[in-house]
């Protein structure tokens, strides 16, 4: 089960670099976002990315321009960032279909998404992650 063992090996880096096992903590992120980006489970590349980037360590360095790239737009995708950028500003699902030429159901889809990987259970919250995150300006 190796998406579970990345869970678990993200958790356990977090939880070594807590504990001043910088190091042990960082070898283990760098394994968990190995193994998500080899079976595709882009968040959790991107939470691993992100850890491994709080502890100050080089990203590019340890995990290469990839997890960098993951590190800063929280695994979404170039679209999902577009979308995520107009609900920010407080636009519609019609309305943002019509900007991006989508249909609304493509739109409801990316939102879904976006709410799923940025960990957030609603638009406002997303759009908050999303200026943490520095996807809007």
């Amino acid at each position: 089960m190796p998406f579970v063992r990345a869970q678990i090996e993200v958790r356990t880096g977090v939880a070594l670099a807590a504990a001043g096992e910088t190091e042990a903590g960082l070898e283990r992120l760098s394994s968990a976002y190995r193994t998500a980006r080899r079976l595709g489970a882009r968040p959790l590349a991107a939470e691993a990315a992100r850890e491994a980037a709080a502890l100050g360590d080089s990203v590019v360095r340890r995990l290469g321009r990839g997890a960098e790239a993951h590190a800063e737009d929280g695994g979404l995708s170039r679209r999902e960032r577009e979308v995520v950028r107009l609900l920010a500003v407080g636009r519609t699902n019609r309305e943002i279909a019509q900007e991006l030429f989508l249909s609304p159901r493509t739109v409801d889809m990316h939102v879904r998404n976006i709410l799923r990987k940025l960990d957030c259970r609603s638009r406002v919250e997303a759009a908050n992650k999303a200026g943490e995150l520095g996807l809007v300006t």
